[in-house]
């Protein structure tokens, strides 16, 4: 297994911790009547494997910039391996199918139709083949967080990724393309596997 391989391991939130409700940051104390202490959670110490995926994603993101012939823009990136971990956890979806969208979509928020117009949609969501761009966010991260609630919601709606990924079904309930490109499944399932094996 690559090494990014590896550092994902069953990245499910199946069976695991809860992220929602006020049990997020909270553990019961040991004896409420003489210990009032909370012991608080960092979501780094509730995902499994944090601090290897971080580095698989930063290693990656060297890779594919310096492939790209632009590592230059490293150091300008709006997002971290950090928030790309984060919220693929909290919103349980595909941590590579997370990058690979905002590889294929704008490089990683670097490029594109909807990052010159300054809304921040690293993925896109609201860009139409007419040119307009419908929606804004306040930050690339909050972007990352709508995508991945459509992705999950919209179009996966109980399907794994590789299903996701099949030619021509990339599609939500209502049987509309993410994208109107015909080789985007084949795109981000490329992207995917490069990723896979980094």
């Amino acid at each position: 297994k690559s090494k990014f391989a590896k550092s994902l391991g069953a990245f499910s939130l199946a069976g695991a911790l809860s992220l929602s409700g006020s049990s997020l940051n909270q553990a019961p104390a040991e004896d409420t009547q003489t210990d009032s202490t909370v012991q608080v959670m960092s979501v780094e110490d509730m995902i499994p494997n944090y601090y290897e995926k971080v580095a698989a994603v930063e290693d990656y993101l060297i890779t594919a910039f310096t492939r790209y012939g632009h590592p230059e823009r490293l150091k300008n990136l709006d997002v971290t391996a950090e928030d790309f971990v984060k919220v693929a956890y909290e919103e349980d979806i595909d941590l590579p199918l997370l990058l690979a969208a905002g590889w294929v979509e704008t490089k990683m928020g670097t490029e594109g139709v909807c990052i010159s117009r300054g809304t921040n949609s690293m993925y896109s969501v609201g860009a139409w083949d007419d040119g307009t761009t419908r929606n804004n966010y306040d930050s690339k991260v909050e972007s990352m967080y709508h995508y991945a609630q459509i992705i999950k919601n919209d179009y996966l709606r109980g399907r794994d990724v590789d299903t996701l990924l099949k030619d021509g079904n990339f599609v939500n309930k209502n049987g509309h393309r993410y994208a109107s490109n015909p080789c985007y499944e084949r795109d981000l399932r490329n992207t995917r596997n490069k990723i896979l094996k980094n």
